[in-house]
């Protein structure tokens, strides 16, 4: 058989038709005919794309392991070219760079995809898999999908059982400036109708369906998705008691056969068995939930057989047969605790709580309705509770945090906080930690144990004999190895041991004792935040940061209140590229009562990288309540007075920053000329402008250089904004570049004016410069270059050659002297259509023998 003899084009067409068609069945088997032959053929081409449709068709057949199967091939073949030339010697290299650019991302998509389907959201390998991804799209430069894996974090944050996040996920991706595609935009409106059906929100969910319906049309995969929507929508009439238009609703749905679209048929079956439970017909609803709970076992399908398992259940229960839920109980709530999706076990709790009166779709709350629902009991008007889980656990933990504590806890207590005074003032522990080990608990007392293991925990880094302390602590624990509070802190002091310089403890508190400990006390106590907390704190110093992020995503849903969690789940999700969902933590805390400085000044720096100007200044201002006298109180006031367009309060807050905080001047000059702009027009912002240009940039020391490229940026912007100052701005774009801080965002709209071009390669020049010996005394550079004698520096150029390339970097490198010299060149074998010219600047670094200091 040769290549010729196989149009692999069309059979990708003819799976793509069947696909769109619903008919997903059939389309997955002839993209697994096409990955079979293109293998037989050493194509490799052909095969990657194959292996893409069949990890596409993958969910909607209950495939998740043949899913998996191809995602990883695929990333085999695309993160290696030696793979790729083993599988096929004569590749053609322009489409195999083609295909790593354009399928990366997609592989370990769709690979998370097959994870979260067969393990759950919360599964340890779903996180490995998210932030290679996303690692992956930034490598290829593919940054518009890194919205994809991002839409991972509903169905994360559902297994967190973290209502308020997930939400936020399903509509960040639909926010202005997502990334995300067409496809996942209406997932997560139909998800975010799904969550607010679970929380008894129907007028919201209707609301979020809506947007989804207007979706649909034109859609790649219209069909499904309209069947989607109104399945969606008979399950709201349904709750409703809407009883004739479920079956109206259906009927408008794109007909397709259930044995081609079986995940669709699911659904389906899943609003047949809603009605049928609602009107008193428990065996027809049984007998669809029964056969439902046999296939997705066996499909490995855990995410939707927690689901189907949960409404089996809940029908069991409105029957009155309590002899036959014991063992469906056990079972789920095992599998639910293997996959940490605490979302069922709570939605498990609430049914065992319900019994007879259980609704049949398992929700977290009624719908927000009176409605007469059958059961065996009798029929009884049903009301959503608007008391919250979280809202009875505050009032307990309120209630409880007034009994004083028992006298020996006390004491303990009072000793920890003389520890902690001694230690803000670095003063003499010795005398405190020869008390704490002299106080000792009654042997049955256990919270008198945790009490001292705490304050063990605190005084531990300062230690002055580590194995005298592994061995009272040691004794402490001794019988309460099961106590997961317990098996916690004795896991974090010797952890705390193992670091104490010059001991030898490391030898005896092994690492994977340590590991073990940590996993442990996690499983025996999953709800406690400490617990939680510690593990988490150990995880991070690993650098096993996503085993690290599913424990802060629980916890932080466990207790908003607690700034460490907030603060470290809110870094983590900014270091892997989620700066929306790291101010969504911060936000969520905030909102929720948390008034910690540290929080609320994360959240403002989150706010103005995000530009959420009206959102920076309510932090902002809560956060001078807490520290009046900062002078970067006003400046982050200004950045979201001005960026809300709020003028007139910041000309205001200008004059009164102006006067109390005179070593700010650059900065509070860079803000008149926006404010300018807005309330006087172009002279006069021509003026304050040009005055700014006039200072001497070498005398700011408040600002680093970010901050001088902030302010450099706000009058760009400002003059761009009026009519005539062209030549203003292009003054800022010179002194940016003087600065070595012509960023990309500075130094496009030159190239803007271009027409595109085809054949452009990108280049970058690397430049060294003398540097005069009036150099410090200059008044234009900034103040971390005292004392350089030599910079280097690159320049990002898009040009047809190499020799343009140089002549386009010389063109716009600053004159400061000696002449500069071209060190090095470095070429994109790539071509792109774009226009021509200076992209971008690198920062000024010292340059090679003789930059630097002195």
């Amino acid at each position: 058989m040769t290549n010729e003899s196989i149009d692999f084009d069309a059979l990708h067409d003819r799976v793509w038709d069947l696909h769109k068609g619903l008919r997903l069945r059939s389309a997955h088997t002839l993209a697994l005919e096409m990955q079979a032959r293109a293998k037989d053929e050493r194509d490799l081409n052909a095969y990657v794309q194959a292996c893409f449709l069949v990890l596409n068709t993958a969910p909607g057949v209950l495939q998740p392991e043949v899913g998996k199967r191809a995602s990883l091939e695929m990333i085999a073949l695309l993160e290696s070219r030696d793979a790729a030339v083993e599988f096929q010697p004569d590749m053609d290299d322009d489409a195999y760079r083609s295909n790593v650019y354009w399928y990366s991302a997609c592989a370990y998509d769709n690979l998370a995809t097959s994870i979260a389907d067969m393990y759950g959201a919360n599964s340890p390998g779903l996180d490995s898999a998210l932030n290679e991804g996303i690692a992956v799209c930034r490598r290829t430069g593919k940054t518009g999908c890194i919205g994809c894996f991002r839409a991972y974090g509903r169905a994360r944050a559902l297994a967190a059982d973290d209502l308020d996040m997930a939400l936020h996920f399903a509509r960040s991706a639909r926010a202005p400036g997502s990334t995300a595609d067409e496809t996942k935009r209406f997932a997560a409106a139909i998800g975010e109708a799904s969550i607010l059906t679970s929380m008894g929100d129907v007028a919201g969910a209707e609301r979020a369906l809506a947007e989804a319906r207007e979706r649909v049309t034109g859609s790649t995969f219209e069909a499904e998705h309209d069947a989607e929507c109104q399945i969606e929508a008979a399950t709201l009439a349904c709750l409703r008691g809407d009883e004739p238009q479920p079956f109206k609703i259906l009927e408008q749905a794109p007909p397709f056969d259930p044995d081609e679209a079986p995940r669709t048929q699911i659904a389906l079956d899943h609003v047949a068995a809603l009605r049928a439970s609602l009107t008193g017909d428990f065996e027809g609803a049984n007998h669809l939930l029964e056969a439902l709970d046999r296939r997705l076992w066996r499909a490995k399908r855990i995410d939707k057989w927690f689901e189907n398992r949960l409404r089996l259940i809940a029908n069991d229960l409105r029957a009155g047969r309590g002899e036959r839920v014991e063992g469906l109980v056990r079972q789920l709530r095992e599998r639910a605790r293997d996959a940490r999706d605490h979302l069922t076990l709570r939605r498990l709790d609430l049914l065992e709580a319900s019994g007879v009166d259980a609704w049949p779709h398992a929700p977290l709350a009624p719908p927000r309705a009176v409605l007469t629902v059958a059961s065996s009991s009798a029929a009884v008007p049903v009301e959503a509770d608007t008391t919250t889980l979280a809202e009875s656990s505050e009032v307990h933990e309120a209630e409880t945090a007034l009994r004083p504590p028992p006298e020996f806890v006390a004491r303990v207590r009072d000793l920890q906080r003389r520890v902690a005074a001694a230690r803000r003032e670095d003063g003499d522990l010795t005398a405190l930690e020869t008390e704490l080990f002299a106080l000792e608990p009654e042997p049955d007392d256990r919270d008198g144990r945790v009490a001292l293991l705490s304050a063990f925990y605190d005084l531990d880094p300062f230690a002055s004999d580590p194995a005298r302390t592994w061995q009272h602590v040691r004794r402490l624990a001794a019988g309460l190895e099961d106590d997961g509070v317990v098996l916690s802190y004795l896991a974090f002091i010797g952890w705390m041991l193992r670091r104490v310089e010059g001991s030898a403890m490391g030898e005896t508190i092994l690492e994977e004792t340590l590991v073990a400990w940590f996993d442990r006390s996690v499983e025996l106590a999953p709800d406690d935040v400490g617990v939680r907390a510690r593990a988490a704190s150990w995880f991070l110093d690993r650098g096993d940061e996503d085993r690290a992020e599913r424990l802060l995503a629980r916890a932080a849903r466990l207790d908003r209140s607690d700034a460490w969690v907030t603060l470290r789940l809110a870094e983590l999700y900014g270091r892997s590229g989620r700066s929306t969902d790291a101010l969504a933590v911060l936000d969520l805390a905030l909102r929720s009562g948390n008034d910690d400085p540290d929080v609320l000044w994360a959240a403002v720096g989150r706010a103005a990288g995000l530009a959420e100007h009206q959102a920076l200044v309510s932090y902002v201002r809560r956060y001078a309540e807490h520290t009046p006298d900062s002078q970067w109180v006003p400046y982050y006031e200004l950045l979201g007075l001005v960026g809300s367009g709020r003028h007139a309060e910041a000309a205001e807050k200008l004059a009164a920053a102006e006067a109390a905080f005179p070593a700010l001047a650059f900065a509070w000059e860079s803000y008149r000329v926006p404010i300018t702009a807005a309330t006087h027009g172009p002279e006069e912002t021509r003026r304050v402008a040009s005055h700014f240009l006039a200072r001497p940039t070498r005398e700011v020391e408040d600002l680093n250089r970010y901050g001088v490229f902030a302010a450099l940026e706000r009058v760009l912007l400002a003059a761009e904004s009026c009519e005539g100052l062209d030549d203003v701005a292009d003054a800022v774009r010179r002194r940016a570049l003087e600065l070595g801080l012509g960023s990309a965002s500075i130094l496009n709209a030159w190239r803007a004016a271009r027409e595109e071009e085809t054949d452009v390669h990108y280049f970058d020049v690397t430049i060294e410069q003398d540097l005069p010996a009036d150099w410090d005394a200059r008044d234009q550079r900034l103040d971390e270059t005292a004392g350089w004698k030599r910079l280097s520096v690159s320049y990002g150029v898009l040009a047809f050659d190499r020799e343009e390339a140089e002549r386009v970097a010389l063109e716009h490198h600053p004159r400061f002297g000696p002449t500069p010299r071209i060190v090095d060149v470095d070429e994109d074998e790539s071509t792109y259509r774009d226009q021509r010219g200076l992209m971008r600047q690198s920062g000024f670094r010292p340059g090679e023998d003789g930059g630097g200091a002195g």
